[in-house]
């Protein structure tokens, strides 16, 4: 509404016709801060996540959960971007993960520790013996790419496994990325 607004009163000072909106017209957006997680926070979580129940109709679904959350929290990714991954995209020799078309659909390239690697490196080892023609990193019982939702659902469990209280804000998957990013300042002070 803001740059309607501001177009409108352009066209005005160009000497053209145009209703210009009111001020207040639509709300102001305020971002929210992110939750920050505590060391403990973060241990209950993972933990929960190691618990993550087994399901018939998904058989790696156990192993997928706290792989996933590791990855995208050690690599400071986005929710989609930790979805998308490709079995190809992981680099094990030179503990590298490529990332294909994020933000602004842009490519790059991400360094991952020696303990992410190996614990990638043995999911994908289980992966290949129940799929052998995946594409996915993490994929679907269909074999495709798990949506969005799934994520933060399954994150939501998650959450509620482990225990941790949330004082009315709940925090979510895009929270990994905010926390990764938090605690690599942290190290740097």
């Amino acid at each position: 509404a803001i740059v309607i607004r501001e177009f409108a009163k352009y066209f005005g000072s160009a000497g053209k016709e145009a209703h210009v909106l009111p001020e207040g017209f639509s709300k102001k957006y305020t971002p929210e801060l992110p939750y920050i997680f505590t060391g403990e926070e973060l241990r209950n979580f993972f933990a929960a996540a190691d618990r993550y129940p087994h399901r018939d109709n998904s058989p790696l679904l156990e192993y997928i959960v706290p792989t996933v959350f590791r990855l995208q929290f050690a690599c400071g990714l986005r929710p989609k971007e930790i979805l998308r991954i490709r079995r190809a995209d992981m680099d094990y020799r030179h503990r590298k993960i490529y990332i294909r078309e994020s933000k602004g659909h842009k490519d790059r390239i991400l360094p991952v520790n020696d303990d992410i690697i190996r614990l990638v490196s043995r999911y994908d080892v289980l992966l290949r013996t129940v799929y052998p023609d995946c594409v996915y990193l993490f994929p679907s019982p269909r074999g495709d790419a798990y949506r969005g939702g799934w994520l933060w659902n399954t994150f939501r469990k998650c959450w509620e496994m482990s225990g941790n209280k949330c004082g009315g804000r709940m925090p979510n998957p895009y929270a990994l990325r905010h926390n990764y990013a938090t605690y690599t300042l942290m190290k740097w002070i």
